[in-house]
């Protein structure tokens, strides 16, 4: 839509998104995205629970971390 309305990117500006769905490589242009573990999100949280119900022990929080896969819409710092 950027596109279509005369918008450059990432020349006027940079997009982008989250989760790197396995799409974001082949859009035009390829698509910058933090990358999300999303399947040991779900496992720690699948767990966690079980844990709760089955042991009554209360979740606590978890950092899990994220990476930043650069492409082609956003614009390297000058």
């Amino acid at each position: 839509e950027l596109l279509r309305s005369g918008v450059r990117v990432p020349e006027d500006i940079s997009v982008i998104s989250i989760h790197d769905l396995p799409a974001s490589e082949f859009t035009y242009p390829p698509l910058t995205t933090v990358h999300l573990p999303a399947r040991r999100m779900g496992r720690q949280a699948a767990e966690s629970l079980a844990a709760w119900v089955e042991h009554d022990v209360r979740p606590e929080a978890v950092q899990l971390g994220s990476s930043l896969i650069v492409r082609g819409s956003t614009r390297q710092r000058i």
